[in-house]
């Protein structure tokens, strides 16, 4: 099983101290979530993590920073992930540039993500139970969607 830790979306003190600790202790995947940072906020909190460690970073947003600094992977919002033109047009030439990009997105229900024909590298599921903690036999429902959809899954072993 492989860990992946997602980083606070505000800033936080000591967070590239804490970043660089996580990585030298193994953490093989970080999701740098910063929605509300501007590109070279983001660019600025990436130079000061070493450059050793690039290739473990998933960067929601600013997806050009992700090929200046060879970084593992994009996570698209889901404006990003559309099928329109403009967007598969973009997605191809990153692929193009970094055929070794991970691809990553996020699906707020089990339904939409049934729905999905798209290709990612992985996805996080929103909020999947009423309760943070344990599921209720009222969401045993979405326990067997879920289930179903994950069999189904061709890239799933």
């Amino acid at each position: 099983m492989e860990v992946i830790v997602i980083t606070s979306p505000t800033h936080r003190e000591n967070e590239v101290q804490r970043i660089v600790h996580l990585f030298e202790n193994g953490l093989q995947t970080l999701h740098l979530r910063k929605p509300k940072w501007k590109s070279s906020e983001l660019e600025t909190l990436i130079k000061d993590i070493p450059e050793m460690f690039h290739n473990r970073i998933i960067i929601h947003g600013h997806y050009k920073l992700a090929l200046k600094y060879k970084l593992k992977g994009i996570h698209l919002h889901r404006k990003h992930r559309s099928n329109k033109w403009k967007n598969r047009w973009k997605r191809f030439l990153l692929k193009m540039r970094s055929p070794n990009l991970v691809i990553t997105t996020t699906f707020n229900s089990l339904e939409s993500l049934r729905e999905n024909t798209q290709h990612f590298d992985y996805v996080f599921l929103g909020s999947v139970f009423n309760s943070h903690s344990y599921y209720s036999r009222d969401e045993e429902a979405g326990m067997n969607m879920l289930k179903s959809i994950v069999k189904k899954s061709p890239s799933i072993v």
